[in-house]
């Protein structure tokens, strides 16, 4: 069985090839004869934390891992360069936004989408 240890709280996450998590990015997958793996797809930074693999024996055996998710802070600006939050706009208005990311990882690729439907996608620059 998967865990996540948490500062108040323990949660279960599978057991055996069964995910426990409602949280559908949860997975698990094994590889005989002995190679239990947790996934979680898409990862973000909450996910971070310490994680245990657990196996049923007596006395049961327990392998502890921390997990740290880097991820980019992602900012959206205005043409005068204020972040924008929550901004109307009147039907035909011209706009012009800008992504910023701290972090640059190579590999790393911003996407740009409406309603969860990409529109441009590019590599890193």
């Amino acid at each position: 069985m998967w865990l996540k240890k948490g500062v108040d709280r323990v949660r279960l996450l599978t057991v055996g090839l069964m995910p426990y998590s409602s949280d559908p990015r949860v997975g698990v997958s094994f590889q005989y004869p002995n190679n239990w793996r947790l996934f979680i797809n898409p990862v973000s930074r909450d996910d971070g934390g310490v994680y245990v693999c657990q196996v049923s024996t007596h006395p049961p055996r327990t392998l502890t891992t921390n997990l740290t998710v880097l991820a980019p802070n992602i900012e959206i600006v205005d043409e005068q360069g204020h972040e924008v939050k929550d901004r109307y706009y009147k039907t035909g208005s011209t706009i012009d936004l800008t992504c910023k990311m701290s972090i640059r990882r190579e590999g790393s690729v911003l996407a740009w989408g409406i309603d969860n439907r990409p529109i441009i996608s590019s590599p890193r620059r």
